[in-house]
């Protein structure tokens, strides 16, 4: 795809999350708004961004993920919890190139059921990586019944269909199912109340003898965990955005500042300390923004470490940003930490988004005992 076209879809949502996300993305993370994403999502659908990477056989717009992650950061830039929306959803969304005809018909059916070609929000439901699962699925009447209490889920209780990754009993065999929201036995706990990220609705769900019929199994039964690792990528891949883009809107907020504040009778960016941070905050932005954008490039280069790991480049982007969130507050000094200037929201989401597809020190601890 050329580059002419990404950088108009950075254009354009760079237009729609300026009018339509900025003004109200700080009241609604006050008033944890689920109602204001809501709103967002129906509005997104005029420029298809919920349909952006679904393959145009399937009645998407059939952009690279590639694409997904440069909207992600645009719309990061004004409020990482909305953009978590856009995220949990385009994880659910690559999938369907992975899946085999009917499953791929199947789900795409699900995810634009009618000919308006509206998309339904989507999420996915992992299996744990440090502990238990305690999803369990049994064969029963010509079909399955699904209990147990997943992990903290994004979207939950606003999406309408959740892909649903369990294994089955005591196996380490992983099967892929696909869950409407509304079916009977499905239930949420109360909102995590994370300290970002508050305007998605992150929930337990739980599932109480829920039926899932055999048509309901995407892809091979017990086969589905190259699945489930690509949407982890996947996902990684676009919280690494996520972060490049509310790390890009903390320096422009501490460049704008230091550019407009005096002490001791000249402005603060002429002190070489300040310009230090923000030379540092460049760096670390240039390089997050190649390593998340370099993950969905397919060309191989015969180099040790040449094409990075999905969880390490997400490590890297989370922490550079937090890192780029404090420096920021530090140069607004005691006005950084007040919620108008939005500096401190930023921090609170980066922090939240270092927790999301598994703690950052888990991901560089693994990224060793593979190899051993």
């Amino acid at each position: 795809m050329s580059e002419a076209v990404f950088n108009r879809i950075i254009s354009e949502c760079g237009r729609f999350s300026k009018n339509d996300i900025r003004p109200q993305a700080l009241e609604a993370d006050l008033d944890r708004d689920a109602d204001f994403v809501k709103t967002i999502w129906q509005k997104s659908e005029a420029l298809d961004i919920p349909a952006l990477i679904i393959p145009e056989t399937e009645g998407g717009v059939g952009y690279p993920e590639v694409s997904g992650a440069l909207v992600l950061d645009v719309f990061a830039s004004e409020c990482a919890g909305t953009a978590s929306i856009f995220a949990n959803h385009f994880c659910a969304c690559t999938l369907l190139p992975l899946m085999d005809n009917g499953s791929k018909k199947r789900y795409s059916s699900s995810l634009i059921p009618g000919d308006d070609g509206a998309v339904r929000m989507a999420a996915v439901v992992f299996t744990p990586e440090l502990e238990q699962s305690e999803l369990v699925m049994k064969e029963k009447d010509g079909g399955f019944l699904l209990n147990g209490v997943s992990q903290l889920v994004g979207n939950a209780g606003i999406a309408d269909i959740f892909l649903v990754f369990v294994k089955e009993n005591d196996s380490e065999d992983v099967t892929c199912l696909l869950v409407e929201s509304n079916a009977p036995g499905i239930s949420f706990s109360e909102d995590a109340y994370l300290p970002g990220l508050k305007v998605n609705p992150f929930k337990k769900i739980k599932f109480d003898d829920v039926h899932i019929a055999p048509d309901a199994i995407l892809g091979t039964r017990g086969k589905a965990e190259d699945m489930m690792i690509a949407a982890r990528h996947a996902f990684r891949g676009y919280i690494a955005a996520m972060a490049m883009g509310a790390a890009r809107s903390a320096y422009q907020k501490a460049y704008e500042y230091a550019g407009g504040r005096y002490q001791y009778g000249k402005m603060i960016i002429q002190h070489q300390e300040v310009q230090r941070m923000l030379g540092n905050m460049q760096m670390k932005i240039s390089i997050g923004t190649a390593a998340y954008t370099r993950l969905f490039d397919e060309s191989k280069l015969n180099l040790s470490f040449a094409k990075p790991e999905h969880s390490l480049v997400k490590v890297y982007c989370t922490d550079s940003a937090l890192e780029i969130a404090i420096d920021a507050v530090q140069i607004h000094g005691g006005y950084g930490y007040m919620h108008e200037f939005g500096l401190e929201k930023i921090m609170r989401d980066v922090k939240t988004l270092q927790l999301l597809a598994g703690r950052n020190p888990h991901h560089l601890v693994e990224a060793v005992a593979q190899k051993l």
